[in-house]
């Protein structure tokens, strides 16, 4: 890559550093969307008698939710136990 071409990557990603500050922000970001999604979905059904997703659609979006939140919570409980350690 030329230097300005590197130099607008290294600005770009300087700018968006205030949106991801910690690598467990992006899994808990995701478990939030998904269960977003299943919750819609839930409310769409009970309002409407039909929903968009089928019943193991719902199991999939469900537990990918958990299993990103579980990934969260664990990266999470990892750094505060990092940052307790003295060194």
């Amino acid at each position: 890559m030329s230097g300005l071409a590197l130099s607008y990557v290294s600005a770009y990603t300087k700018s968006r550093q205030w949106f991801l500050r910690e690598e467990s922000d992006v899994a808990l970001i995701l478990s939030g969307i998904l269960f977003a999604v299943f919750v819609g979905d839930v409310v769409i059904g009970a309002t409407s008698g039909s929903s968009y997703l089928s019943d193991v659609q719902q199991m999939l979006v469900l537990f990918a939710a958990s299993i990103a939140f579980t990934v969260a919570i664990l990266r999470a409980e990892g750094k505060a136990k990092a940052a307790k350690q003295p060194d």
